[in-house]
């Protein structure tokens, strides 16, 4: 059963009704403008196309132009080659996660492995659809390596018939190494398994400083790979929450399946948010997309290393993250199992004003160290001296 996580909620109402003031929250979800570049100029253009349809919703099934547009700019821009009825364009990725699990379970797929960390509706949404659930829990200790071995054995033994992995993991932003991808692809087509990759997070590399749907080496391995499901979202590695859209990937009969689901579950899509779509996969906005990129990397890489600098001689240190904009700030000897979480992150809030979240909220295994969720696209600098003076005095 998983932790019930309640009291992350309700000590925050607590605070507020106390104090009548916002914390600082260092896991938050969205990202300041003052330090995020936004694609203002883009933006207007695709609001000021809607017009007088602004109203319309329309559904993945009926919205060829754009999944051809993504197909085209897929197979030009990183050689992975498909057609518009491979993809499907949705509301969100925990939508599309959703409603991938319910698709498969609805094709017959029942045992289900889902590598850990990983975004927790999924796990809630293979047991409320009945699906049979087990873990492959990662360790940080080794930098969340899949031990390929230990993976086959598992899948084996337990006649496991869906893999879902997240790369990078979950809010630590380290993406699976390419050999490891490999040994996971070659895994479930030896098998015949399905294998569902949540890339939501990913496509925004430190070191490429470009985005990208996915890295060309693994969407070349994706591409042969005939029972997936890849879930990707541009607008997210752009930090357009207000106007998030995403995109699943994968063979016809599932995407037929999805469509037919998201049209009785989830509804349609509004009009701006598909004209966003559009003008983001135009190739003429490439460039200015990555000039934006490259000032939003530059910006989340130097508050990794403020933030790495101000823990040095505590016992505390960071993920080796590469990707995205979220890190984690983890205790060097303190075992997530070792730790009231609860009483840690109210006596943070309380006493500190500073709210955040444990990782074992984002589906962190006991046996990983002790972490905080950091948002690297926050002005850190505001609640850092008090940050570091409580977090050691607090454990």
């Amino acid at each position: 059963m998983r932790e019930d996580f309640s009291w992350v909620f309700s000590i925050y109402r607590e605070y507020k009704k106390s104090r009548r003031r916002e914390p600082h929250f260092l896991s938050d979800w969205d990202v300041d403008l003052s330090k995020a570049t936004y694609l203002e100029t883009l933006i207007d253009a695709a609001t000021s196309l809607s017009d007088n349809s602004e109203s319309l919703h329309l559904f993945s099934e009926d919205i060829r132009s754009q999944k051809k547009l993504i197909a085209d700019h897929l197979s030009k821009q990183q050689d992975y080659q498909l057609t518009h009825k491979e993809i499907c364009i949705s509301l969100n990725p925990a939508n599309d996660l959703c409603l991938t699990v319910y698709s498969l379970i609805k094709l017959g797929i029942k045992r289900f492995m889902v590598a850990t960390p990983a975004y927790y509706p999924i796990i809630e949404t293979i047991k409320d659809f009945g699906g049979d659930l087990s873990f492959f829990h990662l360790n940080d200790h080794n930098n969340f390596r899949f031990d390929l071995e230990q993976l086959n054995y598992q899948i084996s033994e337990q006649h496991i018939e869906a893999l879902v992995i997240t790369d990078p993991v979950y809010s630590a932003g380290i993406p699976i190494p390419i050999e490891q991808f490999t040994g996971i692809t070659e895994t479930c087509q030896k098998k015949s398994l399905w294998l569902i990759v949540d890339y939501s997070m990913g496509g925004l590399d430190w070191n490429n400083e470009s985005v990208s749907h996915i890295q060309k080496e693994k969407l070349y391995k994706l591409n042969k790979q005939e029972k997936k499901v890849v879930v990707t979202s541009l607008t997210e590695n752009l930090f357009l929450n207000n106007l998030k859209s995403s995109v699943i990937i994968g063979e016809n009969k599932i995407i037929e399946c999805i469509e037919d689901l998201a049209y009785t579950v989830f509804g349609g899509m509004c009009i701006t948010q598909l004209n966003v779509l559009d003008i983001l996969h135009q190739s003429g906005n490439f460039d200015l997309i990555n000039k934006l990129v490259c000032d939003n990397i530059k910006r989340i890489k130097q508050n990794y290393s403020l933030l790495k600098a101000a823990i040095l001689g505590t016992g505390w240190s960071l993920y080796p993250t590469s990707t995205g904009c979220f890190t984690m700030l983890f205790h060097k000897e303190k075992l997530l199992k070792e730790v009231n979480s609860k009483k840690f992150f109210t006596k943070l809030l309380m006493g500190n004003h500073i709210r955040g979240l444990p990782s074992s909220y984002f589906g962190y295994y006991e046996n990983n160290h002790f972490s905080i969720r950091v948002n690297l696209l926050k002005e850190i600098r505001n609640y850092l001296p008090d940050l570091i003076s409580s977090i050691n005095k607090h454990l």
